[in-house]
């Protein structure tokens, strides 16, 4: 799990350095992550301080360390279909 959170940590990094905050969104969703924020609005007086969260957030190991053991409790918690709940 933390080669994980240190691989996507470092490419959200890649992606906010190179300009590309929609893309590192994005990328947060394709690894089942939500993503801390709604995307931000390149118009509004927020977006400087929403780009800076981004960059602040998506590129910190410890966020995308507790996101994925959050994500892998989940998994071992969800019930298989067909199979009756454990006692």
């Amino acid at each position: 799990m933390k080669n994980l959170a240190l691989i996507h940590s470092t490419a959200c990094r890649t992606l906010l350095e190179e300009g590309l905050l929609d893309d590192a969104l994005l990328y947060c969703l394709k690894q089942g992550i939500a993503p801390p924020f709604s995307p931000c609005e390149k118009d509004t007086p927020e977006y400087e301080r929403c780009v800076a969260l981004a960059q602040e957030t998506l590129s910190d190991y410890g966020w995308w360390e507790k996101r994925l053991k959050l994500q892998a409790a989940r998994q071992v918690q969800a019930p298989v279909p067909g199979r009756p709940p454990k006692a």
